[in-house]
């Protein structure tokens, strides 16, 4: 500042000696001096903060579009001929910014697609298309993701397994269409008479199902298989009933595919007992835990 002051004073002496102003009549020329110096660096700062102000504006819309906000825009007068560079900067920034959210939109679009195919997908890779009810691969996945939630030290877990009796005779002599009847039938009576948030019933192919019972010793389990059979007796199809086998396992520190298996098997054989007996009954049993060999993992 102290050079701004004594340029003009220094300008204005060299004037005066080499007699280009009179003394006492400097001043007409010292202060438009003056002036005139400071004119260039007050005009360099205000370009300065029109320029950073306007770089800061342009930092922030790309900060705002680089943190996913799409629908932020400039506002700006209608388009003319010729315009400005920062007018023409900020319409481009516009075009980018519209032309963003619209490809953001159908990517959203295009993975919401996807992921609802998926679950499609996933829901038909695990369950029977005609029932409804879940398959075995299903059961099998359950076990193999989740099997530490299923079932604590000491809880029960039982398993119910259901076999048509005369099935055959229907599909052959009533048809297919009968025959779907009735599994859709069987199954239904399985789903109302179970626990939707906690029991896995399944088709487990032909007219074979069965049902999951995590936290459920033998004599509850006696009870749903009770309600499943006395619920198909009112709507079955043909002169047909049910042969129920339950298998029943205490004491064991984890559910696991070793375990599940020892319960269709031991649930299959009391499907075995019941239909030596006639059908239309129900036979439970008990598996030892000693009698399961398990795997080190």
């Amino acid at each position: 500042m102290t050079l701004f002051t004594l340029l003009p004073m220094v300008a204005t002496s060299i004037m005066i000696e080499y007699e280009m102003l009179l003394p006492g009549k400097n001043i007409y020329i010292a202060v438009p001096v003056f002036f005139g110096i400071l004119i260039i660096p007050f005009s360099k700062l205000i370009a300065h903060y029109l320029i950073n102000r306007d770089f800061k504006m342009i930092n922030a819309f790309c900060s705002s579009v680089k943190d996913g906000s799409h629908k932020i825009y400039f506002d700006l007068p209608d388009q003319k001929e010729e315009e400005d560079d920062l007018i023409i900067l900020l319409r481009n920034l516009n075009w980018m910014s519209r032309t963003l959210e619209i490809k953001h939109l159908k990517s959203v679009e295009t993975i919401d697609k996807a992921q609802e195919k998926y679950r499609e997908m996933k829901i038909k890779a695990s369950t029977d298309p005609l029932t409804g009810l879940y398959n075995r691969r299903y059961l099998e996945l359950m076990i193999g993701n989740d099997r530490r939630t299923l079932l604590s030290s000491d809880d029960p877990v039982s398993l119910i397994c259901i076999d048509c009796d005369r099935f055959k005779y229907i599909n052959d002599t009533l048809g297919h269409k009968a025959g779907d009847e009735l599994l859709v039938c069987l199954a239904d009576c399985i789903r109302k008479n179970i626990r939707f948030d906690q029991d896995v019933p399944v088709r487990l192919g032909g007219d074979e199902f069965a049902v999951l019972l995590p936290l459920t010793g033998e004599q509850r389990a006696k009870r749903i298989a009770g309600r499943i059979r006395n619920f198909y007796n009112n709507c079955k199809v043909g002169d047909t009933s049910l042969s129920i086998g339950i298998s029943t396992i205490k004491g064991i520190k984890e559910m696991n595919m070793v375990v599940l298996e020892a319960l269709i098997h031991g649930a299959d054989e009391q499907v075995y007992k019941a239909k030596h007996a006639g059908g239309d009954t129900i036979f439970a049993g008990c598996i030892l835990p000693d009698s399961i060999k398990f795997t080190d993992e």
